[in-house]
């Protein structure tokens, strides 16, 4: 009977290693581990800082890759913290009435990025702006 126990611990134990094997267990196989990055885009970061313009700010936090595995009252402190930030300068600078994509500059590999934007207020002035973005393996995202 100890022969048969220690058979199926040895099946047991191959089924799970073929099956960690079969779901994606070798990670230089994976896309996001073999150096492939998708190149970043004028559109990509406009995706992303439309959020704010658009005040989904709770979506823009998503994009930030700091926030992620944060509890959520540290997402919503950085939440209100966006919507603060925005109404003071709304105050100051007036509302943001358009923006476009200036430059985008890549570093490590291709794996990070700052990205200049102008962006345009209702008073009429013009202000550049930079986003630090980084690749996280499936998509890019602020830094």
């Amino acid at each position: 009977m100890m022969c048969g126990k220690k058979y199926l611990q040895c099946i047991a134990g191959l089924l799970i290693l073929s099956a960690g094997i079969s779901c994606g267990g070798d990670d230089n196989a994976r896309p996001e581990n073999n150096n492939a990055t998708t190149p970043i885009t004028k559109d990509v970061v406009a995706q992303i800082y439309d959020l704010y313009v658009s005040k989904d700010y709770k979506s823009y936090i998503e994009e930030m890759l700091s926030c992620d595995g944060k509890p959520e009252e540290y997402r919503k402190s950085m939440e209100n913290l966006m919507h603060q930030h925005a109404t003071e300068h709304a105050q100051t600078s007036g509302e943001i009435t358009g923006f476009s994509v200036d430059s985008i500059q890549t570093a490590n590999s291709g794996k990070a990025a700052e990205a200049y934007l102008s962006v345009k207020y209702s008073t009429g002035n013009t202000e550049t702006i930079q986003l630090q973005l980084v690749h996280d393996g499936h998509h890019w995202r602020l830094r």
